[in-house]
């Protein structure tokens, strides 16, 4: 199933989604709260009644040993002496919006509002490791084939989450989610 590969043309409620995660990332963020940030933005999305943007939400696990069945995230949104930056981080899952022409939104991803395409996002947020180019006793790797092959992915359609369904629209590895 084929379901984020739609002709793209540009709508209003198209840029609204745009608009809309922007201002939320800084005003709405909950530290740690994922799934219900992602959840949020969906709602606020569907507020607009011109709001035909199929947005998907997108669940990711570690089913493998690496990293500890933890999803091992690079360049994750963090606090530090007061400011954000963009660090390594390990979590139990994780959730992300995604919308049909394959453009993620997550609240989690690095330190400002960065929509951006799906490999783009996959790449930078999971598997580009520097600890991986010059491995050491003292860091762990997770390396990128491992994460390809044991990372699984469930993508949810949003409306009807909102409406109490929880039917897997798809999953399976993120390799074979990136194939799609």
């Amino acid at each position: 199933m084929i379901f984020f590969l739609v002709l793209i043309f540009a709508t209003t409620s198209e840029a609204s989604i745009r608009e809309v995660f922007s201002e939320m990332y800084f005003r709405d963020y909950r530290t740690g709260h994922c799934h219900e940030n992602s959840l949020n933005l969906v709602k606020a999305n569907s507020d607009f009644e011109e709001s035909d943007t199929e947005l998907f939400l997108v669940k990711l696990q570690n089913k493998g040993a690496g990293t500890f069945g933890l999803v091992n995230a690079e360049r994750a949104r963090s606090f530090v002496q007061g400011k954000l930056i963009a660090e390594e981080k390990n979590w139990y899952e994780h959730w992300f919006v995604m919308d049909a022409s394959g453009t993620v939104y997550d609240f989690d991803f690095s330190f400002a509002p960065t929509p951006m395409r799906l490999s783009d996002y996959i790449d930078e947020m999971f598997l580009e490791e520097d600890e991986c180019v010059t491995p050491s006793w003292t860091e762990l790797c997770g390396r990128r084939d491992d994460k390809l092959n044991e990372y699984w992915v469930t993508v949810f359609e949003a409306k009807k989450w909102l409406k109490g369904s929880k039917d897997e629209m798809w999953s399976g590895t993120m390799k074979s989610f990136l194939e799609q």
